[in-house]
């Protein structure tokens, strides 16, 4: 999908699809977008989901300038000055810290989940 209707995506507004012979409580919750793509809820969530994956693994890339920092760290002490070079530690490990939380978040987070109700738990409950 592309990114332009990914974030045409993100300007939702709620409809109901037109379904005849159906009852409004089994009619299927749709998304349309702005442009006017139409989405059931599973599909919208699951694009979005990939979306979200994405622009986090990219948070992870971008603060994963730890290495560089630790050269700049390195340089530092060879140079002598080893109060900046402790600074320089002191934030390659809170980044560090931070670079974890993200993964984390992405490998184990609720956002990231690609189904928050599986076709086996849809199946037991009868919908």
């Amino acid at each position: 999908m592309s990114s332009r209707l990914t974030l045409a995506l993100l300007t939702l507004v709620l409809s109901v699809a037109e379904a005849s012979g159906k009852s409004a409580r089994n009619r299927p919750l749709r998304f349309r977008c702005h442009v006017g793509h139409s989405f059931t809820a599973d599909p919208f969530l699951s694009e979005q989901t990939s979306y979200l994956e994405h622009i986090l693994w990219s948070a992870v890339r971008a603060v994963e300038k730890v290495s560089l920092i630790r050269q700049v760290a390195q340089r530092m002490k060879d140079e002598g000055a080893h109060n900046v070079a402790m600074k320089y530690e002191e934030y390659a490990e809170n980044v560090d810290k931070e670079v974890l939380l993200v993964r984390e978040l992405i490998l184990h987070g609720h956002a990231t989940k690609r189904a928050i109700v599986t076709d086996d738990q849809d199946k037991t409950n009868g919908s």
